[in-house]
């Protein structure tokens, strides 16, 4: 932005630094972010204390409720504190009990449903709320807060280096903080076990299919629906609700699902919805409009930001450096170990963060052809359940919403309209080159004699 304001003759000024130069743009917003990174582990170490007393440092789970107003001795408010909500503590028994007892997580979603219990975010109870994420641990049935343990470290965020999006990911459980907490027991131990020992069962597998009688040729494996990668942009053309995955690799509404309060049961599948997606996506890429300016600047924060990834790489390598010349000398301490550690932390995450930067392209007309290549290779990844991942981030950069209507007068089938976003094309530019590097390549050109 300074850059493209002092081009155009534009000064910046604020109201603590007066006018802003190039000293200022480089110097202190490198300070800046070296204050922000103290200030974060600053706020881990608080955070770790507190868990270690038996304090709440996040977010109350559901079932629990903040308490406020209580100050200690030297008349300072205390945080962290949490009390057992019982309206709530009952709901989380009832589920308990009910999957214990043998009862499907679908049937347990859909009676909560049923009853009118309002869910932890307020709209409808969903199995994944209840089951939880295996890869995050979380869950009410993966809760160990409702067994009396405050689980502190689970999860780590970081930020993906092809999306740049934040991700959780699950910390190895030996860094796990575990404090005993027994006031905040909602679940005795026999109930809690029962359903643990359930959770981690794995599961049944599939009866055999039969074989057809009329056919002499062995029969095909069929593929897994579990294609997921339009899964938050798909909706309901009646109600405007989500549509989930649902059996057969079908969209279907998730209130008509497990609510029952919409009537469209109608769904369709995602390789349907592809083949309407991804020729809308080639006309609005046919549009006329200036993409390469957009991409030259996000070219250009590419490289600040690889440059300065590789300064906080080259600064651990030098402390951890230093810190084992101090070791030779033998002076080692607690706070070296500590310190070393900390150094090799960042040198990773450095490390896993950085990536190649993309060359900048030639004219308008090498940014429009890498992006219908890259339209080509995500259709097919997409038909192919590859990539989910990547597809689902990258298409919500230009896909706003795709709405699924029944068809009037007609038993089945839906129309399905889609709302595009623009202004994502330069973004997935970015993310596409990174996934599929040689769309950028320029072909060969052929030499033909006269």
């Amino acid at each position: 932005i300074f850059e493209r304001l002092a081009y155009n003759g534009v000064g910046m000024h604020t109201a603590h630094e007066g006018w802003l130069s190039k000293l200022h743009i480089g110097f202190k917003g490198t300070m800046n972010a070296i204050f922000l990174k103290d200030l974060k582990d600053k706020i881990r170490r608080g955070q770790r204390a507190r868990a270690e007393e038996g304090f709440n440092p996040g977010n109350c789970a559901y079932g629990y409720r903040v308490v406020c107003g209580v100050v200690d001795e030297r008349n300072r408010n205390v945080n962290g504190l949490s009390e057992i909500v019982p309206e709530k503590a009952e709901v989380v028994r009832r589920i308990f009990k009910e999957f214990a007892a043998g009862k499907s997580i679908d049937a347990i979603a859909r009676d909560l449903n049923g009853d009118g219990i309002p869910a932890p975010r307020g709209r409808i109870w969903k199995p994944a709320s209840i089951r939880g994420s295996v890869s995050r641990n979380k869950g009410i049935l993966r809760n160990e807060l409702y067994h009396g343990v405050l689980v502190y470290n689970r999860l780590r965020k970081m930020t993906d280096p092809v999306t740049r999006k934040p991700v959780e990911k699950l910390n190895p459980e030996s860094e796990w903080i575990r404090t005993p907490v027994p006031h905040l027991r909602i679940v005795d131990e026999v109930l809690w076990e029962k359903a643990r020992k359930r959770l981690m069962q794995p599961p049944a597998p599939r009866p055999a299919e039969r074989k057809r009688r009329s056919s002499k040729r062995p029969a095909r494996a069929a593929k897994p629906h579990n294609i997921q990668t339009l899964t938050g942009l798909v909706r309901c053309g009646v109600c405007g609700g989500l549509a989930h995955l649902a059996n057969l690799g079908r969209y279907v509404c998730a209130d008509a699902r497990y609510v029952r309060t919409c009537n469209n049961t109608r769904g369709k599948r995602a390789p349907e919805m592809a083949r309407i997606l991804f020729p809308a996506l080639r006309e609005s890429l046919e549009v006329p409009r200036d993409l390469l300016p957009s991409v030259n600047a996000l070219v250009e924060r590419e490289r600040q930001l690889r440059g300065e990834l590789e300064r906080k790489i080259a600064e651990a390598d030098a402390g951890i450096n230093e810190l084992l010349k101090v070791a030779e000398k033998g002076l080692l301490t607690e706070r070296v170990f500590q310190r070393m550690a900390e150094l090799e932390k960042e040198l990773t995450e450095a490390k896993n963060a950085i990536r190649s930067v993309p060359a900048l392209p030639a004219s308008e007309r090498d940014v429009r052809l890498a992006l219908g290549r890259a339209l080509g290779r995500m259709k097919l990844d997409l038909l192919e359940q590859a990539r989910a991942e990547y597809l689902r981030d990258a298409l919500r950069l230009v896909v706003e919403s795709i709405t699924l209507t029944p068809i009037p007068d007609r038993p089945t089938g839906s129309t399905v309209r889609i709302r595009l976003k623009p202004e994502g094309w330069p973004e997935l530019w970015r993310v596409m080159t990174a996934v599929y590097p040689d769309i950028a390549a320029h072909p060969a050109m052929k030499v033909v004699k006269t």
